[in-house]
C-alpha cells in the first residue's frame, strides 16, 4: 500500500470517528434511558418508550447527513447532507409531537394535559418549518451554479414563506387558550412574507433602466428592515387599529397620516438609492466600481467576477480570483511587482484550520470567523486597488 493511500485512509478515519462516535453514544444513551430496561421505567415505572423511535431516527439521519459530504466531497454531497439533516429534525419533530400527550404519564406533568394536546397539533407544522429551513440553507450552494443563480430568489422565498407559515399555524394551535397567539403568529408570517418578496429584487438588478435597477437594489438589501416593516403594518391592522378607532373619532385621519408616513419613508429610501446610483453596488458586486476605475479597456463581464468572489467567500477559493485579477491588471500594463504588492493581502491569506476533533459549536465559530476574515481580506484588497487607481490618475 502506497504512502499516499495510507494518508488518505488516515484522513478519512479521522473524519469518520467523531460523527460515528457521537451517533453510537447518543443512540446507546437513548436506548438505555427510554427502553424498558432503563432506569426511568425500572425505578420510576414511567413508560417513555415512545421517545426511543424519534431519538434513534434522528441520530441515524444526522449521522448520514455528516457522512454524505465526507464520501461525496462535492456540492451535491453538501446539499445531500443538508437535506438529510432536515429530514432528521423533521422525523424527530413529527414523532415527538405525535406522542406529546404521552408525556402526561410523568406525574409532575399530568396537569398539563391540554397543553400537550395542543402540542400534538404541531407535528405537521414542525415538519413544514424544517422543510422551509432546509430550503433556505440549500439556496446558498445552488446559487453558485448558472441555473441556481437564476432560481435562487425563488427558492429562498419559498423556504422563508414556509417558515413564516409554519410559525403562524404553530401559534394558532394555542389560540383556544390564548386568543392573541394567532395574531402574533400572523404578524410573524406577514413579516417573513415581506422578506420573501424582497428577494425578487435580484431579478431587476441588471435592468438597463436605472430606476428599476436601483429600486431592485433597495428591495433586496436589508431584509431585516423589510421584516420589521411588514410586521409593523400587520401589528397595526391586527391589534392597534380597532383600539385606535374605539378611542378617537379622528382614527381614520390618523390612519391616513400613518399610511402617508410609511409611503414617504419608502419613497425617501428609493430616492436615496437613485441619488447614489451605481456609486457602490451591493456588497456582492463591490468589485464593479473598482474594476471600472482601474480598467477602461476590459469588458464589464462582472458575472464571472461575482462568481469568483462568492467562491472565495464561501469556499476559500482564492486561486481563481487571484488569477483573474492578475490577468486584468496585466492587461492594464502593470508590472509584476506592482501586481504582487496590490494583491499581497489576498495572496498571503490562509483560513484557520478546523481541528478534526472540534465540537460542532467550536467548528461553527471557526467557520464564521474565517468567513468574516475573507470579507476583511476582500475589503483590504479593494482599498489597495482603489488607492492605486487614485494615485495613477493624479500622476497622469
Amino acid at each position: 500500500m502506497s504512502e499516499k493511500k495510507l494518508i488518505t485512509k488516515k484522513s478519512l478515519f479521522r473524519q469518520l470517528i467523531k460523527p460515528v462516535g457521537f451517533a453510537l453514544v447518543f443512540s446507546g444513551a437513548a436506548f438505555y434511558l427510554f427502553s424498558s430496561i432503563g432506569p426511568i421505567y425500572q425505578y420510576l415505572h414511567i413508560d417513555v418508550s415512545f421517545l426511543l423511535l424519534p431519538f434513534l431516527g434522528f441520530c441515524f439521519l444526522s449521522l448520514l447527513s455528516q457522512l454524505c459530504p465526507i464520501f461525496i466531497p462535492t456540492r451535491r454531497g453538501f446539499v445531500g447532507g443538508l437535506i438529510l439533516n432536515g429530514l432528521g429534525f423533521s422525523f424527530f419533530s413529527y414523532f415527538f409531537f405525535s406522542h406529546a400527550t404521552a408525556l402526561t404519564n410523568i406525574p409532575a406533568w399530568s396537569r398539563f394535559q391540554l397543553f400537550f394536546t395542543y402540542m400534538e397539533q404541531l407535528r405537521v407544522f414542525a415538519v413544514l418549518f424544517f422543510i422551509g429551513y432546509t430550503i433556505v440553507k440549500i439556496a446558498d450552494p445552488i446559487k453558485l451554479t448558472p441555473i441556481g443563480l437564476r432560481i435562487y430568489p425563488l427558492v429562498l422565498s419559498i423556504g422563508q414563506s414556509l417558515i413564516g407559515y409554519s410559525l403562524w399555524k404553530s401559534f394558532s394551535a394555542f389560540s383556544q387558550s390564548w386568543h392573541p397567539s394567532e395574531g402574533f403568529g400572523l404578524i410573524i408570517f406577514i413579516g417573513m412574507l415581506a422578506v420573501a418578496i424582497s428577494n425578487f429584487g435580484q431579478y431587476g438588478q441588471k435592468s438597463k433602466y436605472p430606476i428599476i435597477a436601483d429600486a431592485s437594489n433597495w428591495l433586496k438589501t436589508i431584509p431585516a428592515g423589510k421584516f420589521y416593516l411588514g410586521a409593523l403594518v400587520a401589528a397595526y391592522f391586527i391589534f392597534l387599529r380597532q383600539v385606535l378607532i374605539s378611542m378617537t373619532p379622528w382614527a381614520y385621519i390618523i390612519e391616513w397620516l400613518i399610511i402617508c408616513g410609511i409611503s414617504w419613508y419608502i419613497f425617501a429610501k428609493a430616492k436615496a438609492g437613485l441619488e447614489n446610483g451605481y456609486a457602490l453596488p451591493v456588497k456582492e458586486t463591490a468589485w464593479q466600481k473598482h474594476t471600472q476605475e482601474i480598467s477602461e479597456s476590459v469588458s464589464d463581464d462582472f458575472r464571472k467576477l461575482v462568481h469568483l468572489q462568492e467562491s472565495f467567500i464561501l469556499k476559500s477559493d482564492k486561486e481563481n480570483l487571484i488569477s483573474w485579477l492578475q490577468q486584468t491588471l496585466r492587461m492594464n500594463n502593470l508590472r509584476d511587482d506592482e501586481i504582487d504588492r496590490l494583491l499581497a493581502v489576498i495572496k498571503e491569506y490562509k483560513d484557520q484550520k478546523v481541528p478534526w476533533y472540534a465540537f460542532s459549536f467550536w467548528k461553527r465559530r471557526i467557520l464564521i470567523k474565517n468567513h468574516e476574515n475573507r470579507w476583511g481580506v476582500l475589503d483590504k484588497t479593494i482599498k489597495n486597488l482603489d488607492n492605486f487607481g487614485h494615485t495613477t490618475r493624479q500622476i497622469v
